[in-house]
């Protein structure tokens, strides 16, 4: 059970890691529009949040596997 938690936790981070470079990529061609920027960055920001906590999911999981 725990090692079929570790691949959901992997794909969420890959899914993670897809979203994290479509947003930079948007937050880039919005730089010249600031107010669509601020929106952008403060998507990406959260983005990474997520990111951070999926690691941590993972990590976790990993320890409790003896990884």
């Amino acid at each position: 059970m725990l090692e079929r938690h570790l691949r959901q936790a992997e794909a969420r981070i890959t899914q993670s890691e897809h979203l994290l470079a479509r947003q930079r990529e948007l937050v880039a061609r919005f730089a010249q529009d600031r107010p669509h920027t601020a929106k952008a960055r403060a998507f990406l920001a959260q983005l990474e949040k997520m990111l951070q906590m999926h690691v941590a999911d993972r990590d976790q999981i990993r320890q409790e596997l003896g990884m």
